[in-house]
């Protein structure tokens, strides 16, 4: 008999997980009746950034408007200490 259990785990780090069995009828080799596997689960996403610009083709002068979206995919939906991170070339000066 085999039995298959599906599972998500949502905590990352090491976990121990045991399956045993028993019975009321008298085993003659118990030291079969247990098994054991250790996971170690990290954190995974699929992160992207996607960049737009108002004009693509400004005149000199001209002001522009990035719009920078961060999207996270998942599959871990948590996600913290993300940096973004826009280079400005030369000549492209912030305007407020």
């Amino acid at each position: 008999m085999q039995l298959f259990i599906l599972f998500v785990w949502l905590m990352e780090g090491r976990h121990h997980n045991e399956a045993s069995i028993a019975s009321d009828i008298q085993d003659d080799n118990s030291e079969n009746n247990q098994d054991s596997e250790t996971l170690s689960i990290e954190p995974s996403a699929d992160i992207s950034v996607s960049k737009r610009v108002s004009n693509s083709n400004p005149k000199y002068g001209n002001v522009i408007e990035y719009e920078i979206t961060v999207t996270n995919n998942g599959p871990y939906s948590l996600m913290e200490h993300v940096i973004i991170k826009d280079t400005l070339d030369e000549g492209l000066y912030f305007y407020t």
